[in-house]
């Protein structure tokens, strides 16, 4: 699974963590996209680095643009 610092330095170290059920690790990474192609290429991209039994990346429209949420390796 991604680390949180690859994930940091592909947004330009704009984004947050925050428990989630749908990682393996219990957390995932949110970066904010004003546009939906950013958001979806950004989706995209770290999709293909997750292992298949994870539930996969998820983007939602928020206030302002859109959120995309990725599965994360922490701690360690």
């Amino acid at each position: 699974m991604p680390s949180v610092s690859s994930l940091l330095s592909s947004v330009g170290g704009c984004g947050f963590i925050r428990p989630s059920r749908r990682s393996l690790s219990g957390f995932v990474f949110v970066a904010l996209f004003r546009s939906a192609p950013a958001a979806h290429c950004f989706a995209l991209l770290w999709a293909r680095a997750l292992p298949v039994v994870c539930r996969g990346v998820v983007v939602r429209r928020v206030a302002g643009g859109f959120a995309v949420s990725v599965p994360v390796a922490v701690g360690g």
